[in-house]
């Protein structure tokens, strides 16, 4: 109902969907949303608000609109941010918090969530953080597909990074670049080795 940018999002994205926060895209100077709505297939509807105010926010990307978690972010004027919330379909619940960022990527459930930002990942067991592998090339804004034992990082990075890596639970391996390097684009897919990504920015325009 209000026009966003840079906000969090899950669900299928055809009929349901679900997004998060961000700016608002007009007037300046911009203002940072706390809003949470639902797309039904036909039409958009405002849940219980974000309990702060946020954006470039982590989101997973796969999941139920009604289960979802949203990491760290971005506070204009105060910097990132580190927090953990989770939906049900009818409440925020904060959790267990990570390192401070903003600009990074996850992928799969709030009891199975694998996270990165950099060259760090980080998995999420429900309850608690703890580290994973090193990526072999840093990146932010990137896209990130699939589940939290198989996914890949697909280009990102404000120096326009191609490349692409896979995860496997255990380690991250390069594999073959994108025709175009992008970052801030939209990505969907259920494992490393069956995914999409459509729009975004190529470094010169969107």
């Amino acid at each position: 109902t209000t026009a966003r940018e840079a906000g969090g999002s899950c669900g299928d994205g055809s009929s349901n969907a679900r997004f998060v926060a961000g700016y608002v895209t007009s007037p300046a100077p911009y203002p940072l949303s706390n809003l949470n709505e639902q797309y039904n297939g036909t039409s958009w509807s405002s849940d219980t608000v974000l309990p702060v105010t946020n954006n470039n926010l982590q989101s997973n990307m796969d999941g139920s609109v009604d289960d979802c978690i949203i990491i760290n972010g971005h506070a204009n004027g105060t910097g990132d941010r580190n927090m953990t919330y989770v939906w049900n379909g009818s409440a925020w619940t904060s959790k267990a918090i990570n390192s401070t960022s903003s600009s990074g990527t996850c992928t799969g459930t709030p009891t199975n969530c694998l996270s990165t930002h950099g060259s760090s990942s980080w998995y999420f067991n429900g309850s608690s953080w703890s580290s994973r592998a090193t990526l072999n090339t840093s990146r932010s804004y990137a896209q990130h597909a699939g589940t939290s034992s198989s996914s890949v990082m697909l280009s990102g990075g404000g120096n326009g990074v191609s490349s692409t890596e896979s995860y496997n639970g255990s380690t991250w391996t390069t594999g073959n670049s994108m025709v175009t390097a992008v970052s801030y684009a939209g990505s969907c897919g259920s494992s490393s080795t069956d995914c999409m990504v459509a729009g975004g920015y190529n470094f010169t325009t969107h």
